[in-house]
């Protein structure tokens, strides 16, 4: 309302620079490709926000799918802001006019602005979504840096670590679940990430913790299903 634009999330979102100082936004600037960057921005996400970042690659696209956790309501320019900031960080990284193949929204904005920022109908779906092509996935990013990631990194991390600590494992892990299971991405392989674990040490840490991955998956399904 006090910006008083018709479309504020397009506004928004393309304001941040790229030289803007939010570690897991330079992290992501650092990366390779775009690929990298929005999986980098998966894991570090929490530390912006109680948001998940799912992304899914296959050799014709890269999907990433954008929620709140605990079922969260967020706003429809909310969520505009956050998908319209993806590509702009996609085209200001790239140095290219990088156009989605799809932008999906549950509570799309009207037609017009958001349109012809992103080169394509926003579109309803019940999730909020942007895929890209697999090649502007894999396209250079003129701002990779690994010797900076290489620094940033360990911190990013260790923010982490202590953002969630005082949460059990078994607890940050079922809410991880809850933000993957609408995706279908719930093997360990691609779980782990997001609570900055690899495979191996999540499955370690719940052993010590007295249960598994697999019976916190069964258990948390079994739930869901006797709601």
């Amino acid at each position: 309302a006090m910006i008083d634009d018709p479309a504020p999330g397009l506004a928004l979102g393309r304001s941040v620079p790229s030289d803007s100082f939010s570690p897991p936004l330079f992290a992501a600037f650092c990366s390779p490709d775009l690929k990298v960057a929005m999986q980098r921005l998966s894991v570090f996400k929490p530390l912006l926000g109680p948001l998940t970042l799912d992304v899914a690659a296959s050799d014709d696209a890269l999907s990433v799918t954008y929620a709140a956790e605990d079922g969260l309501h967020l706003p429809s320019e909310f969520v505009a802001t956050e998908l319209v900031f993806l590509v702009s960080l996609a085209r200001l990284a790239t140095r290219a006019d990088i156009e989605p193949l799809r932008v999906e929204m549950t509570e799309p904005p009207p037609a017009g602005p958001y349109d012809a920022y992103f080169g394509v109908r926003v579109r309803k779906a019940d999730r909020n979504r942007l895929v890209f092509s697999a090649r502007d996935a894999a396209r250079p990013f003129l701002s990779v840096n690994p010797a900076m990631y290489a620094v940033f990194q360990p911190e990013l991390r260790t923010r982490l670590e202590e953002m969630t600590r005082e949460a059990p494992l078994a607890d940050r892990l079922r809410a991880a679940l809850m933000a993957a299971l609408p995706s279908g991405r719930t093997a360990i392989g691609d779980v782990a990430p997001r609570l900055g674990l690899s495979a191996r040490s999540l499955q370690r840490k719940l052993g010590e913790a007295g249960t598994s991955y697999q019976a916190e998956l069964i258990a948390l399904r079994t739930r869901l299903a006797t709601d």
